[in-house]
């Protein structure tokens, strides 16, 4: 009898957290737990932090801005955004983010599909 689906309760204090630059990355979700059909990380920055790194340009992007004022780059058009705003790019384009503001930023960033490991 096939299992049934389990749900997944994600705190960013237990996930994989990358530093440096000025930021706190959190992968939440990985390609592996979602047979590469997504992935999720946070991108908490400090005020005059380097620019949050971005995915491979083979995934599609979403980005929602959860916080602070942020210069985005989608596909050769350039915004500064703030809390709330949210952003496609397509596989291929270009992306940065770079928090421009004066408090603390974050970011959330939901990449699909991506490669698999192993």
């Amino acid at each position: 009898m096939p299992s049934k689906p389990v749900g997944k309760f994600i705190h960013r204090d237990q996930t994989r957290i990358a530093s440096g630059g000025g930021n706190a990355i959190a992968t939440l979700l990985t390609g592996d737990e979602t047979a590469g059909r997504f992935a999720v990380r946070e991108i908490v920055a400090d005020p005059g932090a380097a620019p949050a790194p971005s995915l491979p340009s083979h995934e599609n992007r979403y980005v929602f801005v959860v916080a602070g004022e942020w210069e985005i780059e989608a596909g050769g058009e350039r915004r500064t955004v703030q809390d709330g705003v949210s952003v496609f790019i397509p596989a291929g384009a270009t992306y940065a983010a770079r928090l421009t503001g004066a408090a603390q930023g974050k970011l959330l960033e939901i990449a699909a599909p991506v490669a698999r490991r192993g």
